[in-house]
């Protein structure tokens, strides 16, 4: 009997890869620039009120660390490190809890806005301390040229991301 060679195991997730999910975090740097400029307008549009234009205003500096920690985990996914995966999902969530029950206990409503348009920031930190040490996580991987066909691609999904993420508050507000 022949002794059958082994494979090496070869991640499913390339270079290019890596650096179109980049270019979407790149999308959201404008969709973020946008909702820190308009931060009043978004509120008076989708709160119907000019008090929670402050709710915008963190969201637009916190989604950008929101799309950088889905953008380690949907690597982490496709170079299958599963136990990291799994690992960040289950912080992440014990994380969210901690983080929403005492934003809402210290500061009510407005902690509980706050707390849906920031939790997911602070699991960045995690999920970033998490995969310091993985062998793809170096700048190289991270870097790369600007195409305009790939962002006109994920604009879309940014966009259905956006909307996504501004109805979440208001579903949980009016259930």
């Amino acid at each position: 009997m022949k002794a059958g060679k082994q494979k090496a195991a070869t991640p499913r997730i390339s270079l290019k890869g890596i650096q179109q999910l980049f270019f979407r975090t790149q999308l959201i740097l404008i969709i973020s620039l946008a909702l820190i400029l308009f931060h009043n307008r978004f509120s008076q549009w989708i709160m119907m009120s000019d008090e929670y234009g402050y709710v915008f205003l963190v969201f637009g500096f916190t989604i950008i660390l929101y799309t950088l920690n889905a953008l380690l985990i949907s690597v982490l996914n496709g170079y299958k490190e599963f136990k990291k995966y799994v690992r960040i999902n289950i912080s992440g969530s014990i994380i969210g809890v901690v983080f929403s029950v005492s934003m809402v206990l210290l500061w009510g409503l407005p902690g509980a806005l706050m707390s849906a348009v920031s939790y997911q920031s602070v699991v960045f930190f995690v999920t970033l301390w998490l995969c310091r040490k993985c062998p793809w996580f170096n700048k190289k991987n991270f870097k790369g040229k600007f195409e305009p066909a790939v962002a006109k691609k994920y604009l879309k999904y940014s966009a259905m991301t956006l909307v996504t993420l501004c109805m979440v508050p208001i579903s949980q507000m009016i259930l």
